[in-house]
């Protein structure tokens, strides 16, 4: 379990922090503390050093940049992260919030697209905030951010946001707020995220979720927020935690395990068992579908129907079994066919179905096949 940002350095946590994070050591495979100024990156860092599983970003919150001094912000930064890079993990809290408007848009607008360039610089994702800022940001994405890993932390944006952030291949994180009756249009945008690019978090200590909501919120109450999602996508709770652990991973450039990176096509949803293959050529980047490898990887062998029997163990465990192509080669097509042979013989219910014709599809999001 995760979560991708919350500010356990605050004051809210001061009675009880110490009991928290052995919780955290417990229950989660880590938490990101997100830094909001220099001063208070700094305080992000500290406590990230003290605990293996905590990680940290520095940045500059909007309501922070009109008193931010980008020169010295730049200067520690620097020191700090060439000492403590297993530690920093992102830029940011950085973005535009005109709802507040606790520093003048300008300020706020070159404050961003600074640590945009850092981000750049450094080769680390971006944490945007947004609030009621949402064409502005647009802009400055299209512009300059499309050379940089970003996440739109607790995404609570238009579908134009959503689309330009999905087109340039950011994660959407999504907190408590998704729980809360009356944003039915929030839970709507889920469908349209490719569940590869879908986020949890927590900003605690706010916005807690509708369970208990009016409380001090807190890392622990993430599986709110996964539990809501799994339910919205209709799939198993523990499936999902393990894709967003995963997709974490990922978006902060966190170490996978062996198991985490092995090619493995098998994708299970309630009761079926989809086996997705495609035909990437060996130079692309290993490509994940439901926090799992599914790239052909550069075996010296052709991949044959064996491996994907063996990965398939026990097939009579599922009402039904569908082979998803996608772009498939002549090699690809013999495979399933065979497999498809095998496993018929065995008196399971299997179906090849091509890109758009499964209803798999839908876990793409607008990126759907």
């Amino acid at each position: 379990m995760v979560d991708t940002h919350c500010h356990l350095h605050f004051p809210q946590f001061k009675e009880d922090l110490e009991d928290i994070l052995e919780k955290i050591k417990e229950k989660f495979s880590f938490v990101v503390n997100v830094g909001i100024s220099l001063k208070d990156s700094l305080k992000a860092l500290n406590l990230a050093l003290k605990r293996e599983n905590i990680f940290s970003t520095f940045g500059i919150h909007p309501h922070e940049a009109k008193d931010a001094n980008l020169e010295e912000f730049e200067t520690a930064f620097k020191k700090l992260y060439s000492e403590y890079k297993h530690k920093i993990v992102a830029i940011g809290e950085a973005g535009l919030d005109f709802y507040r408007n606790l520093s003048p848009k300008k300020v706020q607008m070159e404050v961003f697209e600074f640590q945009i360039e850092l981000a750049k610089k450094y080769k680390l994702p971006l944490v945007i905030h947004c609030r009621q800022a949402e064409k502005d940001l647009i802009e400055i994405l299209k512009e300059k951010g499309k050379d940089v890993k970003g996440i739109i932390h607790c995404f609570n944006g238009n579908k134009d946001l959503l689309k330009t952030a999905l087109d340039l291949g950011y994660f959407i994180s999504y907190s408590g707020i998704i729980t809360y009756p009356k944003n039915e249009n929030l839970r709507e945008t889920v469908k349209y995220v490719p569940i590869d690019q879908i986020l949890v978090e927590t900003d605690s200590p706010y916005l807690a979720p509708q369970p208990v909501r009016g409380k001090r919120n807190s890392p622990l109450y993430v599986v709110y927020v996964i539990q809501t999602i799994a339910d919205l996508l209709d799939i198993d709770f523990l499936e999902f935690k393990r894709i967003v652990t995963v997709n974490a991973k990922r978006a902060f450039n966190l170490p996978l395990s062996l198991k985490e990176l092995r090619f493995d096509p098998t994708i299970k949803v309630k009761n079926t068992l989809y086996i997705y293959l495609d035909n990437p050529s060996h130079e692309k980047e290993i490509k994940f579908f439901f926090g799992k490898n599914i790239s052909k990887l550069p075996y010296k062998e052709d991949l044959c129907a064996g491996h994907i029997l063996y990965l398939i163990k026990n097939p009579k465990l599922y009402d039904k079994i569908v082979f998803v192509l996608e772009n498939p080669n002549e090699h690809i097509l013999k495979l399933a066919n065979e497999c498809k042979e095998y496993l018929e013989k065995r008196n399971v219910h299997v179906e090849v179905k091509h890109g758009r014709n499964s209803e798999i599809c839908r876990f793409f999001g607008q990126k759907i096949i």
